[in-house]
């Protein structure tokens, strides 16, 4: 019975002894670092509705009650004595959340172009009272850019929109109680504990959302003048090497005529150079006519007129056989069709025959 009693007990010391041994461990944990990790991604969640107020800690998908505050239309009492004693046993937190009531949020699906995506919460304010029956003066509102359809360039967005002295009164009720909101939400569906949209941040949104547009404006103004430096730069210097290949390029053309000039005298004198060549291979030198001739003519023949016209060999004198000069000069290869020009007369003085006879120096072309 003793062993049957000690077993039975030993179940209920187990769960004490692994609980002093935690708490042990944790005080063995620095007080600043203990605290950060056990308050690590806590959130204060204020559910306000009409007649009283929830405090909740959330973290993760668990939440802890912290009390209940009722609410009146003339105001609302401070925090109750216990409620504020969790409220400092919480800790840090790493924000606060007041969610309102759904009922005080109007919802509205509008279509707009996609180029408005840029600056959809100007557009939304500009087109406010005429999408809804507020003005944006009257209004806290927030949105969602539920769908692009970029085929047809338009954005469906979820507008969500609620009376300013709604989310005024919750603001002003959390401050009383030293709790000022991170943001002012409400619950979209069942399926979530609270919405994406933020009532509160939107103004700061608004600034904010001008001040990086500003910047990115003034950046991407830098960027431009920038590269528009740098493009003028590029400019300049390509128009610099371009002037100077140009000039170059002129020096090099007065250099190219220069050469085309001498190349043409050159031609020229090539030209006239082959040509008095030419002629002087087509006619024989006088001096080697005349040795020829000096050669061929006996030693009794004597010579009055030697007479060269081109390739025309005209000569006249006196022989004592004028007859017998036709064949000696044709057997010559300077000369050909050798024949008399006027009839051989005598001489009777000298007893010999006076002769003029024509010839062509060189070979005959056929023509007479």
């Amino acid at each position: 019975m003793m062993t049957s009693a000690r077993s039975m007990q030993l179940p209920g010391v187990l769960p004490r002894f692994f609980g002093w041994w935690r708490r042990e461990l944790r005080n063995c944990i620095p007080s600043g670092l203990r605290d950060w990790r056990e308050t690590r991604g806590q959130m204060l969640l204020v559910d306000v509705a009409s007649a009283a107020a929830v405090l909740r800690v959330m973290k993760g998908d668990r939440h802890r009650d912290l009390g209940t505050v009722a609410r009146s239309p003339g105001g609302s009492a401070p925090l109750p004595a216990v409620v504020a004693k969790r409220l400092r046993r919480v800790g840090s937190v790493n924000g606060i959340v007041a969610q309102i009531d759904a009922k005080n949020v109007l919802r509205h699906r509008l279509r707009l172009p996609l180029a408005t995506n840029e600056n959809l919460r100007e557009v939304l304010s500009y087109e406010m009272d005429r999408v809804t029956p507020f003005r944006s003066d009257d209004v806290y509102f927030d949105f969602r850019v539920a769908e692009t359809d970029a085929a047809a360039g338009q954005i469906v967005v979820d507008l969500f929109l609620v009376r300013r002295p709604v989310v005024d009164d919750v603001v002003a009720l959390l401050r009383g109680w030293n709790l000022p909101p991170d943001r002012v939400t409400t619950v979209l569906d069942a399926a979530k504990a609270s919405g994406e949209v933020n009532f509160l941040a939107a103004p700061n949104r608004r600034r904010s959302g001008r001040l990086r547009r500003n910047l990115f404006a003034l950046l991407t103004l830098a960027i431009a003048a920038g590269a528009a430096v740098s493009v003028n730069l590029a400019l300049q210097q390509q128009t610099m090497t371009l002037d100077a290949y140009e000039v170059a390029l002129a020096e090099l053309r007065i250099q190219v005529q220069e050469v085309d000039t001498l190349k043409q005298q050159l031609m020229d004198r090539t030209t006239r150079s082959q040509y008095v060549a030419a002629k002087k291979s087509e006619q024989p030198l006088t001096i080697a006519v005349v040795s020829e001739l000096t050669r061929l003519l006996p030693d009794d023949t004597w010579l009055t007129q030697v007479r060269i016209q081109q390739r025309q060999l005209i000569i006249a004198g006196s022989a004592p056989g004028a007859s017998d000069l036709i064949a000696l000069l044709e057997a010559s290869p300077l000369l050909s069709q050798v024949k008399f020009s006027a009839s051989v007369v005598p001489d009777p003085k000298t007893g010999k025959e006076r002769f003029n006879i024509t010839a062509v120096i060189g070979q005959s072309d056929g023509r007479s």
